[in-house]
């Protein structure tokens, strides 16, 4: 494997060591019995549907992105790269996910990293609409 073909690799490899560590770094501030006692009282089936629908939703967000991206990005390292980018808005302030989603793909991209921030600002103005969309539909079948 040449030093192209290696670097998404790597960069997924990197991604996925990140994701793990920082999973591990939460589970250390946890109680382990505490998180096993919270386990067995919960419900099977609704976990199961609720992570089910949370991977649809990352599967579909990471396909709009793709589609937002011209498909100049493989849909492994979109879904990857933006759920790593979710994860570090979750994480650190300021969302620093969109900006670390940015760089990460603006290697990708013939505009190169202002590219990058338009097309994952649209994908969040798309989510923005998304939820508005939601909003409305709810307050006009749900009047309070």
């Amino acid at each position: 494997m040449n030093g192209a073909a290696a670097r998404p690799v790597l960069t997924s490899a990197i991604l996925l060591a990140v994701a793990c560590g920082m999973v591990l770094g939460l589970l250390a501030l946890t109680d382990p019995s505490e998180l096993l006692a919270s386990l067995s009282r919960a419900r099977p089936g609704p976990l199961w549907a609720a992570t089910c629908l949370h991977l649809l939703g990352s599967v579909l967000r990471a396909a709009r992105l793709q589609r937002l991206l011209d498909r100049a990005v493989p849909f492994l390292r979109v879904f990857l790269v933006a759920n790593t980018g979710n994860m570090l808005n979750s994480l650190v302030p300021l969302r620093a996910g969109e900006f670390c989603m940015a760089f990460l793909f603006s290697r990708d991209l013939p505009g190169g990293g202002g590219e990058a921030l338009a097309k994952v600002f649209a994908d969040r103005v798309l989510d923005l609409v998304a939820v508005t969309l939601l909003f409305i539909a709810a307050a006009l079948f749900f009047p309070p």
